[in-house]
C-alpha cells in the first residue's frame, strides 16, 4: 500500500452509534399509538431501512460510500467507492479532529459532494494519524 493511500474498513465506533440510534428509533416506533397492523407495517419498513443502512454505510458497500482515499501530488484526491474511482477536490468545510473526521469531496461537475465519516478505528493502526498529517499538509 502506498504511503499516501488509505483503505477504509468498518468502524466499531460507527457500528455502536448506528445500533444505538436504530434501537432508540425502534423503541419510539413501538411506543407510538398506532393500530396493530399499521405498527407492524411501519416496523417492517423501518427494519428494511435499518438493513439498508447497515449494508451501505457500515459495510462500505453503498454507491456513495467512500472505500479508499489516495492523496495525489497535485493536492487533489483519488477516491474509490463501490461504483466510482476518480479524482476529487477536498472541500474547505471538512472537519478533522483526532477522534473523528468528516471529509467532503467535490467530484467534477456533480452538485452534491461526497461525505466520508472516518473514525480512527476505520483504518489500520497508526494510519489515521498519517491521514491527519496528510490533511494538515494540504490545508
Amino acid at each position: 500500500m502506498h504511503a499516501h493511500e488509505w483503505v477504509l474498513k468498518p468502524s466499531r465506533w460507527y457500528l455502536r452509534i448506528l445500533i444505538s440510534l436504530l434501537v432508540g428509533s425502534f423503541i419510539v416506533l413501538l411506543a407510538l399509538p398506532l393500530r396493530g397492523w399499521v405498527k407492524w407495517v411501519v416496523l417492517f419498513c423501518f427494519s428494511g431501512y435499518s438493513a439498508h443502512l447497515f449494508y451501505t454505510t457500515y459495510l462500505l458497500r453503498g454507491a456513495r460510500t467512500i472505500q479508499a482515499l489516495r492523496a495525489l501530488p497535485d493536492g487533489r484526491w483519488q477516491i474509490t467507492t463501490a461504483t466510482y474511482t476518480g479524482i476529487a477536490d477536498l472541500l474547505g468545510n471538512s472537519t478533522v479532529t483526532t477522534s473523528l473526521s468528516v471529509l467532503r469531496f467535490k467530484r467534477g461537475e456533480q452538485y452534491f459532494p461526497l461525505s466520508c465519516v472516518i473514525f480512527p478505528d476505520s483504518l489500520d493502526s497508526g494510519r489515521y494519524r498519517g491521514l491527519l498529517i496528510a490533511l494538515r499538509e494540504r490545508a
